[in-house]
């Protein structure tokens, strides 16, 4: 019997590309009545599965941007202004904990585990793939309480929130590509079109908000050459307009929700109060009110199924609770990823990717916090990590005896896919 070939480095930095998704996504689906019976928790399990990769990242001397890592660093740093702001509160202990433990990783993860091409590409595939197959698990293992009650597709033990995020992702990179990429068409119109329409039925409004903002952004300030951007917008506002169109206009059963959005007939009170309050207190607490403090705030009511509230905004969050310099931070970082996706987008697929970083962020603006917003973190490191590659690039170009362009031409920056 022959022995088998050790694991090749590629192998195990493409594992731990896995895990990193796994502990981004697993939230979203752990609830499955399948998966509720398993005797450990997915969450924990797939955080120490991806520390477990960055660790052996580390131990092999792979290499890594050291200034993306100091940024991390730095920024939870600076949540710790809010952590001291929680002492003698009696509150905030269990936000802590994960903001320095799972949400950290997923920081942290990809730094190491999203350094090479070939693990971007899978990343960008993987969420094609989850998306696809949640809007079949959401079909299959309906929640028939949703369906018969509220006529929203959701798939049973979940949120709608979440599943509507996941088959939103899909949904962003299946446009983009069919207006973008010059093969398979069929493919991705398929998948765009399911998915789109997965999206629509959940009834969720913020996935669904997002996949238009993202696809928009992607394709118009993609950096494809201007010919094929025209092409792709036109052929992304066919797509998002026929969408808009099926939901207002059909017949068949779908949440009455996301057409009184549309329509500008419907508002949320609710979060719309939350935002209120939480805006008015941070102009009252430059340091912050502490981790989990929303809930404790004068005008919110803390009796909410005994779970801590939150603004539903991750930005303000930060800024409410974690202080005006953590909430300066997270600006900075954004404004930084988004221009390292749009510096990186020269190809359908680094193209897809911009949309997924839009698309994660804005996700992020409607629903959960800091914590629950794992594939947030991971897609702003990823962004900055395109940002500092692209700045060396275009140092890189400039000739040693000044600031002008080589006698040849400005050599383009290559693209990560």
């Amino acid at each position: 019997m022959s022995e088998s070939r050790p694991e090749s480095p590629t192998t195990r930095r493409l594992v731990g590309c896995v895990a990193l998704f796994g502990l981004c996504y697993v939230g979203y689906v752990k609830g499955v009545p399948v998966l509720a019976r398993v005797p450990v928790d997915l969450t924990v399990l797939a955080g120490a599965v991806t520390a477990g990769a960055v660790g052996a990242a580390l131990l092999g001397r792979r290499p890594f941007d050291g200034r993306v890592v100091a940024g991390v660093l730095g920024l939870w740093a600076l949540f710790g202004i809010g952590a001291v702001m929680t002492v003698g509160t009696g509150h905030g202990g269990p936000k802590i904990a994960l903001l320095y433990t799972l949400t950290l990783v997923c920081a942290l993860g990809p730094c190491f585990l999203l350094a090479t091409p070939r693990a971007q590409r899978l990343w960008l595939h993987l969420s094609v793939a989850v998306g696809v197959a949640m809007v079949a698990a959401a079909v299959v293992l309906r929640d028939m309480a949703s369906w018969t009650e509220f006529n929203r597709l959701n798939l049973a033990g979940t949120n709608t929130i979440g599943t509507g995020r996941v088959i939103g992702a899909a949904a962003v990179v299946a446009t983009i590509m069919l207006a973008l990429a010059p093969g398979r068409r069929w493919w991705w119109a398929a998948v765009a079109v399911v998915c789109t329409g997965a999206v629509v039925m959940v009834g969720s409004r913020g996935p669904v908000l997002s996949l238009l903002v993202a696809v928009l952004v992607a394709l118009f300030l993609g950096r494809v050459p201007l010919s094929r951007r025209a092409t792709a917008l036109s052929v992304g506002g066919v797509i998002i307009a026929a969408s808009v169109w099926f939901v207002i206009e059909s017949s068949l059963r779908h949440p009455k929700r996301i057409e009184q959005l549309f329509t500008g007939e419907l508002t949320d009170a609710g979060r719309e109060d939350f935002l209120r309050e939480a805006l008015s207190a941070i102009a009252r607490h430059p340091l912050g009110v502490g981790w989990e403090g929303f809930s404790f705030l004068p005008g919110i009511l803390t009796n909410y199924g005994g779970r801590p509230l939150y603004p539903h905004n991750l930005v303000v969050e930060i800024f409410l609770e974690g202080g005006w310099l953590a909430g300066a931070a997270i600006l900075v970082l954004a404004v930084l990823s988004i221009r390292g996706y749009i510096l990186n987008s020269r190809t359908a697929e680094s193209v897809a990717m911009l949309g997924l970083g839009v698309y994660w962020f804005a996700v992020a603006q409607t629903s959960s916090d800091i914590n629950g917003n794992r594939m947030t973190w991971a897609m702003l490191v990823l962004g900055l990590m395109y940002y500092f590659q692209a700045r060396d690039g275009r140092r890189a170009e400039q000739p040693v005896d000044g600031p002008r362009r080589a006698e040849h031409g400005r050599v383009s920056q290559p693209a990560l896919f």
